[in-house]
């Protein structure tokens, strides 16, 4: 039986450029010494962009709109030092619609590198910016649409993204044992994709069995987004 094994090889790829990243900045920070605090964070953001279909050699206008939420760590918790480094590691889901007013939701993974240098710091708070460098995986399915014979066809995409962007925020205690740190930004994220129509003859059949449609795309999009992480 055939699998809809695409999207699995994207995924390994950024994976292994996720870790890398990830060890380099937690590396930086170690060598200063300083202490870790750990949190959560929410993160919203809009934006546009296009794919450019591979075989039909078209391109599409999109707009995308995601929220992400997850596990946040930040090395710089006494508000002294020049440099820290932020990660963000998140279940994302994008919702993205197109020219032709396709609209398909996108759950998936995203980790964000944030390497940040103070512009300003006294006792108990911090302004800060740097450049991010993200990574994410994401996949889902379109529309379900029968043909006349009755057989079900729904689209699956899977969508990987590289992305930089610049940010900026404040961190500051609100209390003995907590930092609240709003940030805010810009992203501009691009990566590979595919679309893959997959039949189905029976609705419990969740296999790409006898696909009819197997293109690939290469996405790009600007976003500006608002996050807000709580440390401990």
């Amino acid at each position: 039986m055939a699998q809809c094994t695409k999207g699995f090889r994207l995924k390994k790829i950024l994976i292994m450029a996720m870790l890398f990243t990830n060890l380099s900045g937690i590396f930086i920070s170690q060598s200063e010494a300083k202490p870790f605090l750990m949190g959560g964070y929410i993160d919203i953001s809009t934006g546009s962009g296009n794919y450019e279909l591979e075989d039909s050699d078209r391109e599409i206008n999109m707009d995308l709109t995601s929220g992400d939420t997850g596990f946040t760590l930040d090395t710089d918790t006494t508000y002294q030092s020049f440099f820290n480094y932020r990660l963000n590691i998140g279940l994302k889901t994008r919702k993205i619609d197109d020219e032709f007013n396709t609209s398909v939701d996108l759950p998936g993974i995203s980790l964000e590198n944030i390497f940040a240098f103070a512009f300003d710091q006294g006792p108990g708070y911090r302004w800060w910016g740097g450049p991010l460098f993200l990574f994410g995986f994401n996949s889902g399915t379109g529309e379900v649409y029968y043909d006349d014979s009755g057989t079900k066809h729904e689209d699956e995409y899977f969508f990987g993204q590289l992305g930089i962007g610049l940010v900026t925020g404040i961190n500051f205690k609100a209390g003995n044992y907590t930092t609240l740190a709003p940030s805010m930004g810009v992203r501009v994220i691009g990566g590979p994709g595919s679309i893959q129509t997959c039949n189905e003859e029976r609705e419990y059949r969740r296999t790409c069995e006898n696909v009819n449609r197997d293109e690939d795309f290469f996405a790009t999009h600007t976003e500006i987004f608002a996050s807000l992480a709580v440390l401990f």
